[in-house]
């Protein structure tokens, strides 16, 4: 398992490198989420502090076509650092769906097990 991870993403064709995801980063994207179902406008200029943090202010500029916050599409600042998160998360979600798909291989061995286990009951009551 790698321990040390580099994290890229492409955005508008420009590949961005990003920090690792610090407690202090993590608790960036936790106040994002909890303002979640609140008002566009505050998840617009939290997504954008964060971007600004993360890639910097020229990323704005090169992203968004300005660094004026109040010109800056809403919902594309928003998807934008909804992608930056699944970039960072996507590790975690390969490991979960590896572990998921081991416990699936593993019922399915005890399945075809007990299967093997009752086809051969049943032989057995037959040549009795």
């Amino acid at each position: 398992m790698e321990l040390t991870r580099e994290y890229q993403i492409v955005l508008e064709g420009e590949f961005y490198s990003l920090p690792k995801r610090t407690v202090a980063i993590a608790k960036k994207f936790d106040e994002f989420n909890s303002l979640s179902g609140q008002d566009d406008v505050r998840l617009h200029y939290k997504a954008l502090e964060i971007i600004e943090m993360l890639l910097g202010k020229e990323a704005i500029s090169k992203l968004f076509d300005t660094t004026n916050k109040d010109d800056i599409d809403i919902i594309s600042s928003i998807l934008t650092l909804k992608a930056i998160d699944d970039v960072y998360l996507s590790p975690l979600k390969e490991f979960e769906e590896k572990e998921q798909e081991k416990a699936f291989n593993k019922i399915k061995e005890i399945g075809d097990s007990v299967s093997s286990i009752t086809s051969m009951a049943n032989l057995s009551k037959v040549l009795k």
